[in-house]
C-alpha cells in the first residue's frame, strides 16, 4: 500500500495531465509563453526541468515495482496517525487531480470581482 501511495505522489509531482500538479504548472508555462520576450526562455527551461524531474520520479517508481530487492527487510507496521495522515493526503491528491475546476472557478470569480489577474492585464492593452 505504501508503494502505491508513493507512486501516486511521484506521478503527481511529474505534472502529467489530470494529476494535481499539472494544472498550475501548465498555466504558469502558458502565461510565460504568451508574455513573450525573455519569459519564453524561462518557459523552455521550466519544460526541460519538468522532463528531467519526470525521468527521476519515474525511475524511482521503476525501482519500486520492476526491480528485484537488493536485500530482504522485515515489514514494518506504521502507527494509526501515520496511516491517517497518508489517507488524508491521498484523498486530497486524488480530489485535486480529478476535480481541479472548483478552485479554478472560484479563483476566476475573485479575479473578475477584484479586477486583478488576467482581466486587468487585458484592460491595460
Amino acid at each position: 500500500m505504501a508503494g502505491a501511495l508513493m507512486a501516486l505522489f511521484l506521478l503527481s509531482l511529474t505534472g502529467f495531465h489530470r494529476w494535481p500538479a499539472s494544472g498550475p504548472k501548465r498555466t504558469l508555462i502558458l502565461a510565460a509563453i504568451q508574455a513573450g520576450g525573455w519569459l519564453t526562455a524561462v518557459a523552455v527551461l521550466a519544460m526541460i526541468n519538468a522532463a528531467a524531474a519526470a525521468v527521476y520520479y519515474l525511475r524511482v517508481v521503476v525501482y519500486m515495482y520492476m526491480r528485484d530487492p537488493v536485500e530482504e527487510t522485515a515489514p514494518t507496521s506504521p502507527g494509526i496517525l501515520f496511516r491517517a495522515g497518508l489517507a488524508i493526503v491521498s484523498v486530497g491528491t486524488l480530489a485535486f487531480g480529478l476535480f481541479p475546476a472548483p478552485g479554478h472557478r472560484r479563483r476566476q470569480r475573485r479575479d473578475v470581482s477584484t479586477g486583478s489577474g488576467r482581466h486587468q492585464a487585458t484592460a491595460r492593452r
